[in-house]
């Protein structure tokens, strides 16, 4: 449950001694991930003019933009880690636990901001004096925290990918707690250290790494002929040791089993939440709470923040294609030479429809589908079905090869009147598939 106003102070110095502080330090020293200061100083100025903040303000634009912001820096401490070749559905939830915990984290910092809006008797502070008091909230929240959270974003996303591809492994290897293994190592992680069990020992459920705030833990796969099989009473028994204060056993869970970057039960998430599965989120939804009423609000905003990254992908990637308007590819058209080339609205259906249909072809490839058709072999000419409401009047179907996989091309013929009233068919790519009928 999200603490009432009155506990909030509590709450800030619980956070602040949670985030242990180690000498371990990545890139927030890179300016780009650095918080934009610009986006703090428009959120004071907003709360001052509204006086209050509610959860209802959360999808607002200056709270949308706090949110925003601390999502682009953490969700990229995650995509250091995501390459082509982890499961899109693995993907997703990494992105979309990102964002919740990012949302989460602007609504405390706006609820503690607030409390700091009126004086002794209750009137609303000077901007300046406001603006002052909050600076603290600011430096907390968006540099300290903010950077522990990066680091452990980067680590728990790298276990993540590892995890899924160990469990696609099978039983094939074990696996091996192992710490950085230098003097800044933990005397309780460093307790687990050589620890080597099965990939499916229940061990790994609660005590895969990282297992703190700049934990530099991790866990390899190692040959079963090379290392004896740990018990795996005595290693959770240990991995209970490592974690056993309050603050730390939040950090038992799996970041690439439970599709999470951050920890379940941390202090911004709501409590009591466990098995919900209303607006995807897995957190609570009752519009009798106010924890379950800011995670309908926060839905809302991760929805409309999908809606935004998908148009920005989208120009992009059209973007990527436009070179592609002024290319001819010359192929067989089933006995005879026949040009192919592509037209915008082939290119938007090519980005919009294909990837419902492949898992071959990746969005990089689209700027060089005319080499692609370029390599194709022609297979078939196939008329209408039914009916259409365009000038589409046949395809015809090439296979290719990429990235050592077969893909289908599908080329459609359009019927075009010239200015002249002279009829002829031109030709675009229309689809990209992985099967045909």
């Amino acid at each position: 449950m999200c603490p009432p106003a009155d506990k909030y102070e509590n709450f800030h110095l619980a956070l602040q001694d949670l985030y242990d502080k180690t000498p371990i330090k990545l890139s927030l020293k890179d300016s780009k991930m650095e918080f934009n200061i610009n986006i703090w100083d428009v959120v004071v100025k907003w709360l001052h003019e509204q006086g209050k903040f509610t959860p209802e303000m959360l999808t607002e634009e200056p709270a949308r933009n706090l949110i925003g912001e601390t999502n682009r820096i953490l969700s990229d401490a995650v995509h250091l880690s995501i390459t082509e070749e982890v499961p899109p559905e693995l993907t997703a939830q990494l992105e979309l636990n990102t964002y919740v915990f990012s949302a989460f984290k602007g609504y405390h910092s706006l609820k503690e901001a607030s409390l700091k809006l009126t004086n002794d008797i209750g009137g609303i502070k000077p901007f300046e004096t406001f603006k002052q008091d909050v600076l603290k909230v600011h430096k907390s929240y968006n540099v300290n925290y903010l950077e522990a959270e990066y680091n452990f974003a980067v680590q728990s996303a790298q276990m993540a990918v590892k995890w899924a591809d160990y469990v696609a492994d099978g039983d094939r290897y074990y696996l091996q707690y192992r710490t950085a293994d230098d003097s800044k190592v933990r005397a309780e992680h460093a307790a687990l250290h050589g620890t080597t069990l099965p990939v499916d020992d229940p061990f790994w459920d609660n005590y895969f790494p990282p297992l703190g705030w700049n934990c530099r833990c991790t866990a390899v796969q190692v040959r079963k002929d090379k290392y004896p099989v740990s018990d795996s009473t005595t290693a959770i028994q240990a991995g209970e040791r490592a974690t056993e204060s309050k603050k730390q056993q939040m950090f038992r869970f799996n970041p690439g089993k439970e599709g999470k970057v951050f920890p379940p039960k941390h202090p911004y998430l709501p409590k009591g939440c466990e098995g919900c599965d209303k607006n995807k989120l897995s957190l609570g939804f009752s519009s009798l709470t106010v924890q379950c009423q800011t995670c309908s609000l926060v839905a809302k905003c991760w929805h409309d923040h999908q809606k935004t990254e998908q148009a920005r992908e989208r120009i992009h990637y059209l973007h990527e294609m436009e070179h592609l308007l002024k290319k001819k590819v010359v192929v067989n058209g089933n006995g005879h030479d026949m040009s192919v080339g592509f037209r915008k609205f082939g290119n938007k259906h090519l980005f919009s429809d294909t990837f419902g249909r492949t898992k071959t072809l990746q969005k990089k490839d689209l700027k060089d589908l005319d080499k692609l058709l370029a390599s194709a072999k022609f297979i078939k000419k196939v008329g209408l079905s039914k009916q259409r409401n365009d000038d589409i009047k046949r395809f015809y179907y090439y296979e290719a090869q990429l990235h050592g996989k077969t893909v289908y091309l599908n080329v459609a013929e359009l019927l075009v009147i010239r200015s002249n009233g002279k009829p002829e068919f031109a030709r675009f790519l229309y689809s990209v598939t992985d099967s045909i009928k």
